[in-house]
């Protein structure tokens, strides 16, 4: 008797089940974030010698020479907000340049620096409460090159006076971006948020040349950008984010019972 009432409420426990995962307890993701990135420059390094003199601020680091031109890297305005749909567009973050100058032979250049980047996250719809600041630094290896190039090429192995290389040659930015993906729970829910250069932009950034990386002093497969002499070059960044529900245990243990429902079923009827 016990295993026939067990037999006939099994299939009503599987439609139970299947139905419980129609509607599962899952937690809903957030429809729009508030967000405000916030970029800072530190440990900025000078060659060991040289003529000229420097500065170092949390926006801006720049290095002149005794004719008075001055080269720098720098973020255009820090910080920048605005709101982010989970699935949908990106969305702007903060800019950054590198001012190149023409300077005199022997000025005292960076040679690296630190670029923190924080992002602060706040569920707008529905409204909650802000998240822990996601925050990562990247490290800047930096090369200011002989404009005259040697033996008529550059540092980055392309012909002086053609191309990038056109008015003197390149200096070349590498930027350790070694990932630009963030992933978070909230509420339940996963979440993956991503930085990377704008699409509807000029590209910038970019795999540099072995030769390029191995004139800033890092492995080859470096990443970064060449900046034309006298001219400044801007790489703007955006942001969007991805979300996904994930089932509640709750849910899973229905739906795990559901399936116990479903085999033991299948077996009673082929038996």
């Amino acid at each position: 008797m016990r295993n026939k009432v067990l037999n006939n409420a099994l299939p009503a426990m599987a439609l139970v089940a299947a139905a419980g995962m129609s509607t599962a307890a899952q937690a809903a993701l957030v429809n729009t974030w508030s967000y405000e990135v916030t970029s800072e420059f530190s440990n900025a390094g000078f060659e060991a010698s040289g003529t000229g003199s420097q500065s170092s601020t949390p926006t801006r680091i720049s290095w002149s020479g005794t004719n008075g031109a001055t080269s720098a890297i720098g973020v255009t305005s820090t910080p920048t907000s605005g709101m982010l749909d989970t699935n949908g567009l990106w969305n702007l973050a903060d800019q950054y340049y590198h001012e190149n100058n023409v300077l005199p032979g022997g000025t005292k250049s960076l040679e690296s620096a630190d670029l923190t980047i924080k992002i602060a996250l706040t569920p707008f719809d529905p409204a909650g409460g802000a998240l822990d600041p996601i925050e990562h630094t990247f490290n800047i290896s930096f090369i200011e090159t002989n404009n005259a190039g040697t033996g008529g090429f550059c540092a980055d192995g392309g012909a002086w006076g053609v191309g990038i290389n056109s008015a003197g040659c390149a200096d070349i930015f590498v930027l350790d971006f070694d990932f630009g993906q963030f992933d978070f729970t909230y509420d339940g829910a996963a979440y993956s948020l991503f930085i990377f250069e704008d699409p509807e932009s000029a590209p910038t950034l970019g795999f540099l040349s072995n030769e390029a990386c191995a004139s800033a002093g890092v492995a080859a497969g470096c990443f970064g950008f060449l900046t034309a002499e006298a001219k400044t070059t801007f790489a703007q960044f955006v942001l969007s984010i991805e979300g996904r529900e994930v089932p509640e245990p709750a849910a899973l243990a229905l739906f795990g019972l559901g399936l116990v429902g479903l085999g033991a079923t299948r077996r009673r009827k082929a038996a």
